[in-house]
């Protein structure tokens, strides 16, 4: 610009910046831009299992699915990798921002939570604000029952097999051995030829038969689900 300035010309706002147009004599007109330069924040979430921090049974932390609000409006979506994480773009930083699941991954509920973003203006530091969030989650959780008779075809009878016992381990452990506390147990059937679990991590087990009356042919391996 000329250094005679003779007078402003106009002044406006464009997204937060201020721009001022001036008319030098000669007639030639400047522009001087003001930034005015507003903090935004991202925000990086991490999910973990809720009773042992870590993956249960078969499920998984990876692929389930959030959103970042602002008031009731879906903002962005998100989706959960490897390690149950992922990270946001940056946005205007204010009051009303949320994180809320959308879908959960399996082996786990839906979580209901609302989480309130700490993102209000004046209690962040810096321009670019990097926060993060651990959420706690949910697993699914179940019982083995399991009914075992003995049958005499050739008498034509059957009868409750009491005191027969069982093995269960999750499948993709490849042994009871190898299979951790929480997905394993020993059934041994009472009364009535039953016998229940002790609560089990969502997957797919093995029950195989330990134990049973003589002269009567043991379960071989089985698979069942959980849930």
């Amino acid at each position: 610009l000329h250094p005679r300035v003779r007078r402003q010309r106009q002044m406006c706002i464009r997204d937060r910046d201020i721009v001022v147009g001036v008319e030098a004599v000669g007639g030639m007109t400047g522009y001087l831009t003001l930034k005015a330069n507003r903090k935004e924040f991202r925000i990086s979430v991490t999910k973990e299992d809720g009773i042992t921090g870590t993956v249960q049974g078969d499920g998984t932390l990876a692929g389930a699915v959030y959103g970042l609000y602002h008031g009731d409006t879906l903002i962005e979506t998100c989706t959960t990798d490897a390690n149950g994480q992922f990270t946001t773009g940056y946005y205007e930083a204010g009051d009303g921002w949320t994180i809320r699941e959308i879908a959960p991954s399996p082996g786990y509920l839906l979580d209901t939570t609302v989480y309130l973003v700490p993102a209000v203006t004046d209690q962040l530091p810096s321009i670019k604000n990097d926060l993060t969030l651990t959420v706690k989650e949910t697993p699914i959780l179940g019982r083995l029952s399991i009914s075992k008779l003995a049958v005499n075809s050739t008498a034509g009878t059957e009868a409750p097999e009491v005191g027969a016992s069982f093995e269960v381990f999750l499948k993709s452990a490849g042994s009871y051995d190898a299979a951790a506390e929480a997905e394993r147990d020993i059934l041994t059937c009472g009364e009535g030829g039953t016998a229940l679990s002790k609560m089990l991590p969502y997957g797919v087990y093995i029950v195989r038969q330990l134990s049973g009356w003589e002269g009567y042919t043991p379960v071989s391996y089985t698979h069942l689900t959980l849930p």
